[in-house]
């Protein structure tokens, strides 16, 4: 990271809440809910400002977030089924010995 970018970031950290939220709102936008913790705030800001400066995530760590997403997402329930599916035979023997008939 280039020495103005990390002095940048190192100078917000002397920063106000009030003047780290103000950032925070500069960089998410204003219908952003701004969180009350100083630390918080100063983190979420300097990882937006070296998104800025290098880019997001990379197109194959996108992807594999979107693959978790789509076996692990909890509100879609998604990982039940895998739950489910990955214990069925485990589930069918304990059927086919009487202790739990399913």
């Amino acid at each position: 990271m280039e020495q103005a970018k990390l002095r940048e970031i190192m100078g917000h950290k002397d920063y106000t809440l009030s003047e780290l939220k103000a950032k925070y709102k500069a960089l998410y936008g204003p219908e952003s809910a701004t969180p009350s913790n100083k630390v918080y705030l100063w983190r979420k800001i300097a990882y937006k400002l070296q998104e800025l400066e290098h880019g997001g995530l990379s197109s194959q760590a996108q992807g594999k977030i979107e693959e978790f997403i789509e076996k692990y997402d909890p509100v879609n329930n998604k990982f039940k089924d895998y739950k489910i599916s990955k214990y069925s035979d485990i589930l069918s023997k304990i059927s086919l010995k009487g202790i739990c008939p399913l």
